[in-house]
């Protein structure tokens, strides 16, 4: 809103896509205020359902990057709330948590909802290399985080989206009200 219908060329956006709650709505008002053929460029991650998808597991003690992962959100959420926070800093990953500024969709959700409004152009998923050595230490618990949370093997390792996608000539392809 406040903006005209088809008044811009490019729309970017940079680590905000993992933080919003309502994708759709974000993707059909920049299709509705790029022009035809404008382009969306967005970069994101790490998505929840990666390594450090909290922006916190992997800062731990521990290093354990999928540990968001091994147990019901909102007991992970209090186990969050009770950790302290040192002395010199005001803030750190637990945050995005704590205040439900987190998105649920996997990585291929992106991608799908981006195709709802837009016709892709390039999609990159930077892979973790963390997450890549994580899998080969401990194969099954990996094969075991994809089944809990019913996703692709690829999923978890991705570090991060990069998509770039151009508004057709017709309107955005599904309203949000």
């Amino acid at each position: 809103e406040g903006c005209a219908d088809g008044s811009f060329d490019i729309r970017s956006s940079e680590k905000v896509f993992e933080h919003v709650q309502d994708l759709d709505a974000v993707l059909w008002d920049c299709a509705r205020v790029l022009r035809p053929g404008g382009l969306l460029f967005s970069s994101f991650g790490p998505l929840w359902f990666t390594w450090s998808g909290d922006h916190f597991a992997a800062t731990r003690e521990d290093g354990d990057g999928f540990a968001h992962l091994r147990t019901d959100f909102t007991a992970y959420k209090e186990a969050l709330r009770a950790l302290p926070f040192r002395p010199d800093e005001r803030a750190d990953g637990r945050v995005w948590v704590l205040q439900d500024l987190i998105s649920f969709l996997r990585p291929l959700d992106y991608i799908r909802r981006c195709e709802r409004y837009f016709e892709l152009v390039s999609v990159r998923a930077h892979l973790s290399m963390e997450a890549l050595v994580w899998r080969e230490r401990h194969p099954d618990d990996f094969a075991m985080l994809c089944r809990r949370h019913g996703l692709a093997a690829w999923e978890p390792l991705v570090g991060g989206l990069q998509i770039v996608a151009r508004r057709s000539a017709v309107s955005p392809k599904v309203s949000v009200s």
